[in-house]
This record gives C-alpha cells, structure tokens and sequence, in this order.
C-alpha cells in the first residue's frame, strides 16, 4: 500500500521542526550562559558571541521559515544546511562535566560538516538540478568529504582537514551560485530572485572570506573591525532561503 504524500511531508515537518526547536534552545542556552561583563574586554567578548549567535539563528529561521512557506526540495535542502551551520554560530552553554563538553562539541561539528554537504548539495539543485545529482552515489560523495574530516577529528584528534574541506565547500559552493546563476534566464533571475541571491554570496561571504585569509596571513587582526566582518554572512540566510522560497521543485 502506497503511503501518502501528506503524512511523509508531515513527518519531514516535524522531523525539521524538532531539529530547528533543539538548535535554537541549545542557542538560548548560550546567550543566557554567558559571563557577566565586568570589564571592557568581557563586555566586548560577551556582545560578539551574541552577534555570532544572531547570525546562527538567521541560519535556523530564515530557511526553516521558507520550508514551511514553500515545501520543496530547494527549501528542504536549505533548511537541513542552515541547521547544521547554525550550530557553527551558536556555541551553546559551557557544561561542568569534561565528557559530556566533548560530546557536545564533537555533536556541533557532525552537524556543521553535514551542513556544508548539504549546501553543497542545494546549490547543485538550485536553480537547476545539475546533473551530478542523478547518481546516489555522486550525492553521497558530496558528503563524503566532510564526514571524513569529522571522523579523523573525533577518533584521531587530527583537526587539520576542518579547515581545508570548509574553505574548498566554500569556494564549491559560491562556484555553482554564480554558474546557477549565469545559466539561469533573465526570466528565471527574476522568478527566483536570483539577482539577490548572488549578492547575498558576494556580499555576504566575501568579506568573511577576507577576515579569514587575513588573519590566517598575518596572524592577527589587522584591518578595522576584522573580528566582526563574519556578521555579514547573515545575508547568505536571509537571501538565499527568500530565493529558495520561490521554487516550484
């Protein structure tokens, strides 16, 4: 007996709903857990980390909320990444016991390198399905990558591919938005607001970018305001779920 299309898209509404409502207490829990500001340098510490953690809830909403709106695979595939990278920006509450902080982190870092497998993934899909995604096997490849730096983290405390396989999801990732997009027609750009969207990488990204290879060059901060240039990544969310929201696939 067939099963009906309703209950399985009930069952992804809950299943997403749960994941997004775990996340944001897991969220509130660190915004509400932070040190009280005693000094300048706490005070400043104390509003970055509620910045970053904006920017993490821009991540869970804005895709969530575009899910609900329009349940497609565009949006589907957003909200499971913005999840997974939310929890990049929401450090969460210190925990007493050593075991269950490493725990925790090791959780985090499983959902934010599943998160960029699964941008990476919605990139291919839209605006266009390319066709590496017609094979399960190439879909599996593409989070091969990430679950293997995670792996080698968790079991051989050998963090160095991290940084690796983000920078190159990144790069991929941008890759396929401003191919997307100049494959895309005129009509398509303003159907899907993908105009926006590609400046929402650009302007988003870039200047994250930039505070990154900075201060991996020069070991420090080094232009005005570095340490905050990663706050303009909440256009990515904001952008790209409004876009995403707009697909009929």
């Amino acid at each position: 007996m067939t099963k009906p299309v309703g209950n399985g898209r009930r069952s992804t509404r809950l299943i997403l709903g749960s994941l997004a409502v775990a996340v944001a207490t897991w969220g509130f829990l660190g915004w509400f857990g932070l040190p009280d500001q005693t000094d300048s340098g706490a005070a400043h510490s104390v509003t970055w980390h509620r910045t970053s953690i904006v920017v993490g809830f821009c991540f869970l909403l804005f895709p969530v909320t575009a899910y609900y709106r329009r349940q497609v695979t565009a949006t589907r595939l957003l909200t499971l990444a913005g999840i997974g990278l939310s929890v990049a920006f929401i450090p969460g509450p210190e925990l007493n016991d050593v075991s269950f902080q490493w725990f925790a982190d090791m959780l985090s870092l499983l959902f934010v390198m599943l998160g960029l497998g699964l941008l990476l993934n919605f990139s291919l899909a839209f605006p266009d399905r390319r066709d590496w995604l017609s094979s399960k096997l190439r879909v599996f490849l593409l989070y091969l990558p990430p679950l293997l730096a995670w792996a080698l983290a968790v079991f051989y405390s050998l963090s160095v591919l991290i940084p690796a396989v983000i920078g190159s999801y990144a790069l991929l990732v941008l890759w396929f938005v401003i191919t997307g997009w100049l494959r895309s027609t005129r009509e398509m750009r303003q159907r899907l607001a993908l105009n926006e969207m590609l400046a929402g990488a650009l302007l988003g990204g870039l200047p994250w970018a930039v505070a990154v290879v900075t201060d991996h060059v020069a070991g420090s901060d080094v232009l005005p305001g570095q340490s905050w240039y990663f706050a303009s990544l909440v256009l990515i969310p904001v952008l790209w779920a409004n876009s995403a929201g707009l697909s009929r696939v």
